[in-house]
């Protein structure tokens, strides 16, 4: 864990979610950065990179951002996502996402609502 995720994290009880799916898997999504040591045992965290800047493809329209998942992430800090159990995939290393990889509900869930949401067998949905 980085000092400056330690000093500069909001505490994880306090903040509201969005569901999401990220690498098939549900996810409760944050902008800010989270200190670590706020989030419950068995629910890992992951920070999210945003890419430099706009991409475009040869047409000149926008592509979706370019995101990539860290344990921790200090520049271009996109938001941090909270799983039950671990992505083995993203452990040591930084893993580029590609537009597959990742979505967002439109609902925002506390912490608690969002755990037993995550714990539960329902797969992420349209409902989400």
């Amino acid at each position: 864990m980085t000092s400056l995720t330690k000093i500069l994290g909001a505490n994880s009880k306090t903040r509201q979610f969005r569901k999401a799916e990220f690498l098939g898997r549900k996810a409760l999504f944050t902008d800010l950065r989270l200190a670590r040591e706020t989030v419950p045992n068995g629910i890992a965290a992951y920070d999210l990179r945003e890419g430099d800047g706009p991409e475009y493809n040869e047409y000149g329209e926008p592509l979706p951002p370019s995101l990539s998942i860290a344990p921790s992430v200090i520049v271009n800090h996109f938001g941090t996502i909270l799983v039950a159990g671990r992505f083995e995939s993203v452990e040591h290393e930084e893993r580029a996402l590609d537009e597959n990889d990742w979505g967002f509900g439109s609902i925002e869930v506390s912490l608690a609502e969002g755990i037993s949401w995550l714990k539960n067998r329902v797969p992420f949905g349209a409902g989400d």
